[in-house]
């Protein structure tokens, strides 16, 4: 879905799009429905995942109300979930996203 949310903000000659806006809404509406439940059901697996930054990323900015924010200040109360969060955003491979975030995180999740 991000693939196709970003090729809409840049003009293309044939004009293709995956989905159209009414489907590629709900879809969004039904991949942060899903994400919510596994955030909340099993947030160790969420920070284990090689894409937690992009994950986060995605449901905050889609759910909007500041639900990453909301969900990050609840599970860093514990110290390994602190670490965890940390390692994920300073990791390999996560370093990209965590540098696009930046600016999500300060205004967003404050």
């Amino acid at each position: 879905m991000s693939l196709d949310e970003e090729s809409r903000e840049k003009p293309r000659q044939d004009g293709y799009l995956l989905l159209s806006d009414a489907p590629l809404e709900q879809a969004k509406i039904i991949w942060t429905q899903k994400a919510g439940e596994m955030f909340r059901q099993d947030p160790d697996s969420v920070l284990g995942n090689e894409h937690f930054g992009s994950l986060l990323h995605d449901w905050q900015r889609w759910q909007g109300n500041n639900v990453g924010g909301q969900w990050l200040s609840e599970v860093i109360v514990q110290d390994r979930a602190l670490v965890r969060v940390l390692q994920a955003f300073t990791s390999e491979g996560q370093v990209t996203r965590s540098a696009i975030m930046s600016p999500v995180a300060t205004s967003s999740f404050s």
